[in-house]
């Protein structure tokens, strides 16, 4: 969702439905999908577009952690100024504030992410994955609850 739909609480896009067959890779980037309605697009856009092209340009290349720490940053202005600029201000500080989970945990799908210079996540298992899942369900649902969209979804 972009930066206005977060501050303005306009109708939202969860990730998709989590298929019960599933591989628990697959269910965790389901759930950390849904992730993606508290991220500005244009910082889901940004970081994607910014790590695919080092990883292009450079296959042997590390994670970009400049990027990570520039588009977490971001994140949070986006919503806030637009927010501001659209005199949005119901459940903003909590908009503000759980942009920065959101995509903490949302960078965790993105191949060649700064997450994989863990080696706990670089040699994930099922259980690392299955931790992520109960997380981004977690995040979820208590994301709803402290900035409910206004839609009612």
């Amino acid at each position: 969702m972009s930066a206005f739909g977060i501050a303005t609480g306009s109708p939202t896009s969860p990730g998709g439905p989590i298929e019960i067959n599933a591989s628990a890779k697959d269910k965790t980037i389901n759930a950390l999908g849904a992730l993606v309605k508290w991220i500005p697009a244009d910082v889901v856009a940004g970081y994607g577009i910014a790590t695919t092209l080092k990883v292009a340009n450079n296959k042997d290349a590390d994670p970009d952690w400049v990027a990570w720490w520039i588009f977490l940053i971001i994140a949070p202005i986006f919503v806030a100024v637009v927010a501001w600029a659209t005199k949005e201000t119901k459940d903003l500080a909590w908009k503000v504030i759980l942009v920065v989970p959101a995509f903490i945990l949302w960078s965790s799908t993105i191949p060649a992410s700064v997450w994989n210079t863990f080696s706990w996540f670089k040699d994930a298992t099922a259980l690392t994955y299955g931790v992520l899942f109960i997380i981004a369900v977690l995040f979820t649902i208590v994301a709803q609850r402290l900035a409910p969209p206004s839609d009612g979804a």
